[in-house]
């Protein structure tokens, strides 16, 4: 017995260890990758470089449609692996179409407009590999993901220097790496998955319909909040210069460190969350809550003096491009950051409480007045407009959040009251 549950516990522990590890290399992919073009071709590359990534990052969102949550706790099998498959197929394809119907609405040239479907193309790898790791993670091989995920991301990043270094032309360092990265990412998945099951595609219309019906809402939240979070860049592509997208993209960039170390302190806390608000233990509900936005705070305030005092100097270092007049920018969009990361707090918090609708009324109310005000802000003040403007949207969208969090933690309050009235027969 006592083997048993030690071995569990090594498989969980290197699960969780190996799924770190992917997920950082997967999140500072976006850095490395601008570190690479700023420094080997300019900041004009960078800026367009930096679009292109967030747009295909917005693109993901229809890609992997939300699918990876419900694949993973799908316990029964109701739908197959190669159904999975199908849909994923279908939704990348939709994926890169859209691209392509991007690029031609913006108006860019030959160039620019191949630079955003290959770089589509690197990022849609990811939405190809996220249905064999799903796959994994049901069947208690988490760590395998994790392996596959670090590894492809490791390829790409090192295939993109090596091929940018080399030829100093983004266009041809984006068509090599989106080969590489499709070949690696397909064919590996599939020899890895193989191991453990069957891998063939499966066409039932019947299961790929309830699949995008289960998975609409969260594919909702998703595009939203990843559109949220690039609007500025839109607005500067459209009323800036590249130039001024590579130095917003740059003093962006750290404001995802607090996203990702609160993400490290309260993920593991999250089953936690919801077993005490399905148990109605509000008290201990509502104090991981609170210790963890404290956490947050805390996090953010510490990030926020490291970047006043240090930030844009060691920036301006590693990315070759000075943006030190742009310290008072950082600050806000790190500050934005804290504010992002309560957010996702809220976000898991209301999905606790299965108040999902709530969640994407939040996010469609934010994404309409982020595109008014950031248009206002970049037309007046530039790249100081577009940082006030997504500070402005999180501080509204984490006021919507908590609003909700409260008034569904006062009812459910309410209702455990009138349950132990009606259980002490008093009325």
């Amino acid at each position: 017995m006592t083997d048993s549950k030690s071995d569990n516990l090594g498989i969980n522990k290197k699960s969780f260890i190996w799924n770190i590890i992917g997920s950082v290399l997967g999140a500072i992919s976006s850095f490395v990758l601008l570190l690479c073009v700023t420094r080997t071709v300019g900041a004009t590359e960078g800026g367009i470089f930096s679009l292109a990534f967030a747009t295909a990052q917005i693109l993901l969102t229809l890609g992997k449609f939300g699918v990876r949550s419900y694949q993973a706790t799908d316990i029964n099998d109701e739908i197959e692996l190669g159904t999975y498959l199908v849909t994923r197929i279908w939704f990348c394809i939709l994926m890169l179409f859209i691209g392509v119907l991007y690029v031609l609405i913006a108006g860019y040239d030959m160039r620019k407009s191949l630079i955003f479907i290959f770089v589509c193309i690197i990022k849609m790898v990811d939405a190809i590999e996220d249905v064999f790791h799903g796959q994994l993670q049901k069947i208690g091989h988490l760590d395998v993901a994790g392996k596959l995920l670090a590894l492809r991301n490791m390829i790409t990043i090192l295939c993109f220097a090596i091929a940018l270094y080399g030829t100093r032309n983004l266009l041809f360092g984006c068509i090599i790496t989106a080969g590489i990265s499709v070949v690696i990412g397909l064919f590996g998945n599939i020899a890895v998955t193989k191991q453990y099951m069957s891998v063939q595609l499966t066409v039932n219309h019947q299961h790929e319909k309830k699949l995008i019906l289960a998975c609409l809402p969260l594919f909702i939240g998703s595009f939203l909040s990843i559109y949220i979070y690039n609007v500025p860049k839109y607005a500067l592509d459209f009323m800036g210069t590249e130039s001024e997208i590579a130095v917003y993209s740059i003093i962006f960039m750290p404001a995802f460190v607090i996203n990702l170390f609160s993400e490290f302190v309260f993920k593991p806390l999250l089953t936690m969350i919801a077993s005490y608000w399905n148990n109605h233990q509000m008290e201990k509900f509502i104090s991981v809550v609170v210790k963890l936005m404290i956490n947050i705070m805390v996090i953010t305030i510490i990030v926020m003096l490291g970047a006043y005092l240090i930030g844009a100097q060691l920036l301006s270092v590693f990315y070759a491009v000075d943006v030190v007049t742009y310290r008072r920018e950082l600050v806000i969009l790190m500050l934005s950051g804290g504010f992002s990361a309560a957010v996702y707090l809220l976000y898991n918090v209301l999905t606790s409480m299965r108040a999902q609708k709530i969640i994407i009324a939040n996010y469609a109310i934010v994404a309409v007045l982020i595109t008014i005000i950031a248009a206002v802000g970049v037309y007046n003040w530039k790249i100081t407009g577009g940082a006030v403007a997504y500070l402005i949207s999180e501080i509204i969208l984490f006021g919507l959040m908590l609003i909700g969090t409260l008034v569904g933690y006062w009812k459910e309050c309410s209702r455990n009251e009138d349950r132990n009235c009606n259980i002490s027969g008093n009325e």
